[in-house]
């Protein structure tokens, strides 16, 4: 996850990332 959103992390801040990743998490949980 980290690798492929990079550069998104670098302008979000911390809780969101996580928030992201769970949300990344459950899109690819669906697939």
């Amino acid at each position: 996850w980290l690798a492929l959103h990079g550069k998104k992390i670098g302008r979000i801040m911390p809780k969101e990332i996580e928030e992201e990743s769970l949300r990344e998490q459950e899109k690819l949980s669906e697939h």
